[in-house]
């Protein structure tokens, strides 16, 4: 069979096994009846706002810093709106506060504050905080009519161009329902002082598909597998909480489930069979679109060390941990939470079984050893559900 020039190597993590990738024939069925089938195709306006979304736990200078490089390196700052949950002490730095400094230092001609109108916070009590579910919900809150999303965590380094290539990128995929996602490379010396890309020229990019049983009993995502060679994006079945780039309508119809309290382990297991459910494919980013780091350095403070009451904390994590167990169908003992389930359930566009079966986490989840998901299964079997869209 004549090559397509889009393959890729994918060394699997945590393993000495590898699977060759050819990701220009990932949207054809393998049912030879529906190989006509395929996603819907990718619309965009002439003028596309975009809303960057941002949860940060008292960590207020290195937001602004993430915020600065946004605003600096993008081509199109003014079609740009950061949304920001920052979860504060009293005493501590506060995101805008600290951009506004950066920001009035690096463009001295254009008054007090430039962009504070395109910066949108929601300021909440680090002591109210509840862990990242909780806090993405609200982030979620502060999106209006901006037609693409990018999350990220409060700690990211952007190069120049970066909006113009991660539309280029997304537009790429046409795919209407494309959700960029990965865990993004550490910033190592990938950004030259002037904000140009400068990673290494063979750099392998990151891919999603190894999952084990974290520290609750919840699916967790291991670690990123890493693609050599990756010329386009490369669909997979998992979704990074620390960059992720999309339609708004993904926010807007898939709400992050505010009632799973303290929730760190399961989180991304449960946003990405939800995308899925509703309609939505993953795909990790080629080179094009690694355009975002990340800075991996020890973070000032967590939230699980806040002072509360830890019979509470107790009972919230159990509620949580039990409306997971509850939506995937999994035994449990003890208390849980059913508020507004079925808004925070699956979709009817495909069902989590079928997901299971793409996915391949089945023993991942209902077994009670610390199964894996297996990455070279997922490869197989990507496109046999790829049909319903």
């Amino acid at each position: 069979m004549a090559k397509s020039g889009f393959e890729s190597t994918m060394g699997i993590t945590e393993t000495n096994r590898s699977v060759n990738l050819d990701p220009s024939v990932q949207h054809i069925p393998l049912n030879p009846s529906l190989s006509h089938l395929r996603p819907p195709p990718a619309r965009v306006s002439d003028n596309p706002k975009l809303f960057v979304g941002l949860s940060v736990f008292r960590d207020g200078y290195r937001c602004a810093t993430t915020i600065l490089t946004g605003f600096k390196r993008a081509t199109n700052p003014a079609n740009i709106v950061f949304g920001v949950v920052d979860q504060v002490y009293p005493s501590d730095q506060k995101c805008l506060d600290e951009f506004c400094k950066m920001a009035t230092q690096t463009w001295p001609d254009q008054g007090q504050c430039p962009y504070k109108a395109q910066i949108r916070v929601d300021e909440r009590s680090a002591y109210e905080s509840r862990g990242p579910t909780l806090a993405r919900h609200q982030q979620q809150n502060l999106i209006k009519d901006e037609e693409f999303c990018l999350q990220l965590d409060g700690h990211s380094i952007f190069t120049n161009g970066w909006d113009e290539n991660l539309l280029k990128e997304w537009k790429g995929i046409d795919n209407e329902m494309a959700v960029l996602t990965t865990y993004i490379h550490h910033i190592h010396n990938f950004v030259a002082a002037n904000g140009d890309n400068v990673p290494p020229k063979k750099l392998d990019l990151p891919h999603l598909c190894t999952t084990m049983r974290g520290s609750n009993g919840l699916v967790r995502t291991v670690g990123a597998s890493m693609i050599g060679g990756s010329k386009m994006p490369q669909l997979q079945a998992l979704w990074g909480a620390g960059f992720s780039y999309n339609k708004c309508h993904a926010e807007k119809r898939v709400r992050v489930d505010s009632h799973t309290l303290w929730m760190f382990d399961g989180e991304e297991f449960l946003r990405a069979s939800r995308l899925w459910t509703h309609g939505y494919d993953m795909y990790s980013p080629s080179r094009l679109g690694t355009v975002v780091y990340h800075n991996y350095t020890s973070v000032p403070a967590r939230f699980e060390g806040i002072p509360v009451d830890q019979k509470l904390k107790d009972k919230e994590e159990e509620m949580g941990v039990n409306r997971f167990k509850v939506l995937v169908g999994q035994p449990f003992e003890g208390r849980v939470s059913t508020m507004e389930l079925q808004k925070y359930g699956f979709g009817n566009v495909r069902s989590f079984k079928q997901y299971l079966e793409f996915s391949a986490t089945l023993g991942a989840i209902h077994q009670l050893d610390r199964s894996r998901g297996d990455c070279r299964r997922r490869l197989e079997t990507r496109r046999l559900l790829n049909a319903i869209w």
